[in-house]
């Protein structure tokens, strides 16, 4: 807090902003923008409450994520945005990631999923993420198909042996029948 003038107290503020949109359930980083840090003088506002920093913090965040100031004209919240959009477009067109978990599977049987899978249609691609015998191995698809229908799809390939033990839109977890 600064006093430039006689008996007018200002605040200057220095503000920068990472903004971040993700997948939840699978903590897939979605889109990323980041604006540039600005400084923003106290006697340029000289209509501002000096003594509420909150106040002043959220008037420069919203000239700054709607893009009203000039510094933000190009880059601001609408940025990240579009790029989720981007995202969903793409996603569309190819397909979603889901990830499948599988609980103690072997080798074999991974490898015939994954083969099966590449085979199906709607799948673009099939990686093999992680494959551990004695804890979980992880596929990841991308595909056109719904979750439900992936599942559907996974355990007729397994014959059955495994039952789904999580499911969410991005991510289904399965383990051994008992």
């Amino acid at each position: 807090m600064r006093e430039p003038f006689p008996d007018i107290r200002v605040r200057d503020a220095a503000l920068g902003i990472d903004l971040q949109a993700v997948w939840t359930d699978t903590g897939e980083i979605v889109a990323v923008t980041s604006l540039p840090t600005t400084y923003h003088k106290g006697e340029a506002q000289l209509s501002l409450p000096y003594d509420m920093p909150e106040q002043l913090v959220r008037y420069y965040l919203t000239a700054m994520l709607t893009g009203t100031e000039p510094a933000f004209k190009d880059r601001n919240a609408y940025e990240l945005f579009r790029k989720i959009i981007a995202k969903w477009i793409v996603e569309l067109d190819l397909g979603a990631k889901i990830q499948l978990e599988f609980k103690q599977i072997d080798k074999k049987q991974l490898d015939r999923l994954v083969a099966a899978l590449e085979k199906t249609p709607d799948v673009s691609y099939v990686w093999r993420r992680e494959f551990d015998r004695r804890l979980f191995s992880v596929i990841e698809v991308e595909t056109r198909l719904s979750a439900e229908q992936l599942e559907d799809a996974v355990l007729k390939i397994l014959d059955r042996r495994y039952e789904t033990d999580v499911a969410t839109k991005r991510r289904l977890r399965f383990i051994p029948v008992k």
